[in-house]
């Protein structure tokens, strides 16, 4: 089954970003280069990426920054337009029977290429290695948009980092904001093999314990006063479980956040709180 792997902040300064999510409830990991290796040989060249990561139980948050002139990672495209949450990233237990069958679908995969990454947290010490491939600019505008194998889950997900003060403990969902929601949603169709439901200004991908909401401005906006919407379309918005919504609450009181409940029991902080996006906190299901 897909699922989401991890979605990916790009800003102007990691460690401003560590501290805007550390005062959120996170646990940050120490940033790192995302680096290319070669398949054959092994070397390794840098991506120009810089990431630290809140990593949960199920996916991970990643905070990057773009370093250098000509600027080599995919998602370059994406930051000269805008700033903010820029990578959706789906795993994948077949890289290159998902990257054939988008291929098939015509969204213009990438090679499949080889990323790899200190790792200077918890126990375990190395380098994480994954396989990944990306969708054409065209085929996903409202940014980088991505399949994702990792080679090394033992690296990556350590309980030394995933002891969240917010609760928080798994991926849940992203939101996409977009003037033609039925368009964008042929998109997803393909890649999750699942039809939607909803209407043409609200469309949701819902499998297992995770969605993608794809909507209108008009409709964000009320569900999410005052968090504005950049350029259409965009990554608006992503969704975390916690454990116990109340813990979240009183942390984020006691950090000064500003935080709205939800409807369904939840609350969410505005872009200003979390570099750019809505970021929105969800109970557990019992």
């Amino acid at each position: 089954m897909i699922s989401i792997d991890h979605v990916g902040i790009v800003g102007r300064d990691v460690a401003a970003m560590q501290a805007a999510f550390e005062r959120l409830g996170f646990i940050t990991t120490p940033p790192k280069l995302l680096m290319q290796a070669d398949p054959k040989t092994g070397e390794r060249r840098s991506l120009q990426q810089l990431c630290s990561h809140a990593v949960l139980e199920q996916g991970y948050v990643e905070l990057s920054t773009l370093e250098g002139g000509e600027l080599e990672h995919p998602v370059a495209a994406y930051v000269r337009r805008q700033r903010g949450l820029e990578i959706l990233a789906f795993s994948s237990a077949d890289i290159e029977a998902d990257a054939e069958r988008c291929r098939a679908a015509g969204l213009e995969p990438s090679q499949v290429a080889v990323a790899t990454r200190d790792v200077a947290y918890g126990s375990r010490r190395g380098a994480a290695q994954f396989h990944w491939f990306t969708l054409a600019a065209r085929s996903a505008p409202e940014g980088l948009v991505c399949f994702v194998h990792n080679h090394t889950p033992e690296l990556v997900f350590q309980h030394e980092v995933m002891g969240h003060p917010n609760t928080a403990s798994a991926m849940t969902g992203a939101t996409i904001v977009s003037a033609e929601p039925e368009r964008t949603a042929r998109l997803y169709r393909a890649l999750l093999q699942e039809e939607p439901r909803g209407d043409s200004e609200d469309v949701r991908f819902e499998w297992g314990t995770q969605r993608i909401r794809i909507t209108t401005r008009h409709r964000f906006v009320a569900d999410y006063p005052g968090a504005g919407v950049r350029r259409l379309p965009c990554l608006a918005g992503f969704e975390v479980t916690v454990r116990d919504v109340a813990s979240t609450a009183a942390y984020l009181k006691r950090a000064r956040v500003r935080f709205e409940p939800r409807s369904d029991g939840g609350l969410w902080v505005g872009p200003r709180s979390a570099c750019g996006t809505a970021l929105q906190f969800t109970p557990q299901p019992p």
